[in-house]
């Protein structure tokens, strides 16, 4: 046998290890900004549920459900409030509606057809209180959402002018 010449063509043990600790850097910074943004692409998605449900309930609150028994067409006398929920009863049609606030649970209505969730994404009564000035009356409600053990809340405070007697 001949001592032959080394093969020139081929990658060396040092110049294969660089190359993949360089491919093994660059894939832990891809997998770094994508695991980044996939958190901050939850925390928008979780933002965005909580404002639209915000939103949804102000709405149910304000106009009513089905176009009924909205606050914003109630009389001072019609309005009764606890701690945890509004009541609002129509004297002349005989129906009433109970807007509940329960903490740590869905915002619901209970009205002739049975007992009702306000919000359908997942978001849950944070705190709340309510309040009556004259004809005004103050709804300070905080609405919030857990995704992956973070919570996110959204305040609101709505306003009704309650109409006279």
């Amino acid at each position: 046998m001949k001592a032959g010449k080394l093969n020139s063509e081929a990658f060396t043990l040092t110049e294969v290890m660089v190359a993949s600790a360089l491919g093994v850097a660059v894939a832990a910074m891809a997998m770094a900004i994508l695991s980044a943004n996939i958190g901050l692409w939850r925390a928008g998605m979780a933002r965005r549920g909580i404002s639209e449900d915000s939103r949804v309930v102000r709405e149910r609150v304000l106009h009513g459900i089905d176009g009924q028994f909205g606050l914003r067409h109630a009389r001072r006398s019609q309005i009764t409030f606890a701690s945890n929920q509004i009541s609002f009863h129509d004297a002349g049609a005989g129906d009433g509606l109970v807007l509940l606030w329960p903490s740590n649970r869905p915002p619901a209505y209970v009205f002739r057809s049975g007992t009702q969730q306000l919000t359908m994404g997942g978001a849950f009564v944070d705190s709340f209180a309510v309040a009556a000035t004259g004809n005004i009356l103050n709804i300070d409600l905080t609405l919030a959402v857990t995704n992956r053990s973070k919570k996110y809340a959204q305040p609101q405070r709505i306003r009704v002018y309650l109409l006279n007697e």
